[in-house]
C-alpha cells in the first residue's frame, strides 16, 4: 500500500470504516457510498487492525454519522486522530500503517 493513503490530507483526522458487526456487503456499501457522494471512483480498500493505528499519538475514535445530507450514514466511522502537525512526522506514521495493512483489496465487480 501506498503511504499517501493513510495521510490525513486534508483534515487532520484520517476517516475510516470499522468492520464491527458489519458484513462484507455493508463494508463495500459505505466505501461506494463514500466514493460516489465524493465524486469519485472506488479502486479498492486495506484492512488494517485498529491496534496497529495507535503509533505515537494517534488514536482510533469511534464516530458514527447519521443524518448528515453530505454525507452517507456511517454507524461503523471512525477517525484516527491525534496527528503531529508536521508533514515529515505524518509521512512517517503513514508508512508504518501502509506497511500493517493488506494489499489492495479490488471491489467484488472488479475482475481479479
Amino acid at each position: 500500500m501506498k503511504q499517501s493513503l493513510f495521510l490525513p490530507h486534508p483534515r487532520q483526522e484520517l476517516s475510516v470504516t470499522r468492520h464491527r458487526e458489519a458484513t462484507e456487503a455493508e463494508i463495500w456499501s459505505a466505501g461506494n457510498d463514500v466514493a460516489a457522494a465524493l465524486g469519485r471512483q472506488l479502486y479498492g480498500r486495506a484492512d488494517i487492525q485498529a491496534s496497529a493505528c495507535k503509533i505515537a499519538t494517534l488514536q482510533v475514535t469511534a464516530k458514527p454519522i447519521t443524518g448528515n445530507p453530505k454525507v452517507p450514514d456511517n454507524p461503523n466511522h471512525a477517525d484516527v486522530e491525534g496527528w503531529p502537525t508536521a508533514k515529515e512526522d505524518q509521512k512517517a506514521i503513514a508508512l508504518k500503517l501502509a506497511a500493517a495493512a493488506t494489499k489492495l483489496i479490488p471491489p467484488p465487480s472488479t475482475p481479479s
